[in-house]
């Protein structure tokens, strides 16, 4: 009888060990299956789109209408700009100044719209207004992703950005989809037309090892 019970007794204790190796294994995969996810912003579209070199707009009345063409290729620009339309909350901006600023900027206005964290990496997307301080007083607008280890700010990725000159505006326009891979299109736009600058391509993983 004693047999029996050690027997038994060596057997439930085995297949408890067998039933804890089984869980932490699995959790140990769940953990590894685990997906990073970024906060999306901007136009899905903005990789897919395609644009000319150069195309022309009509700003004055008595300029030639546009043709088909350049009105398409103007309406895909215009579909790309997504800051206006950005929920987001108003921020003390003297946190920031030293990081969103150089010298010759004011800092009108910051907004917050999101803050995560991912892979022991704080990400903050912020929205700004600033005015550069040259002769004319330009200003921009932009969108900025910051990264920090705890304190230390490992990276500032511009996901948009406006600058307005009296007689010219730079623009750039991006994309952050949800694993991490921020698109931009850069584009110049003067009084006759919008030329296209270049297409880029970050994956903001790299700065969170």
């Amino acid at each position: 009888m004693r047999s029996y019970i050690t027997i038994l007794f060596l057997f439930l204790l085995a297949c408890n060990k067998s039933s804890r190796n089984t869980n932490q294994s699995f959790n140990l995969k769940n953990k590894s299956e685990q997906k990073i996810e970024f906060t999306e912003i901007g136009n899905k579209n903005l990789p897919l789109f395609n644009f000319p070199k150069r195309w022309y707009v009509q700003v004055y009345d008595e300029a030639p209408p546009m043709n088909r063409e350049d009105s398409a290729n103007q309406k895909k620009m215009e579909q790309l700009d997504f800051f206006d339309e950005v929920k987001c909350k108003i921020i003390n901006k003297n946190k920031y100044n030293e990081i969103l600023m150089n010298k010759k900027e004011k800092l009108d206005s910051l907004f917050l719209i999101d803050s995560i964290s991912i892979a022991n990496r704080r990400l903050l997307y912020i929205k700004y207004y600033k005015t550069l301080n040259y002769d004319s007083s330009p200003k921009e607008k932009g969108i900025d992703i910051l990264i920090y280890d705890k304190n230390r700010l490992v990276k500032r990725i511009n996901a948009y950005s406006n600058k307005s000159y009296p007689y010219a505006v730079e623009k750039k326009v991006g994309y952050l989809d949800k694993s991490g891979i921020l698109y931009t299109k850069t584009f110049e736009i003067d009084e006759e037309g919008v030329s296209y600058v270049k297409s880029e391509k970050i994956n903001c993983n790299d700065f969170l090892k």
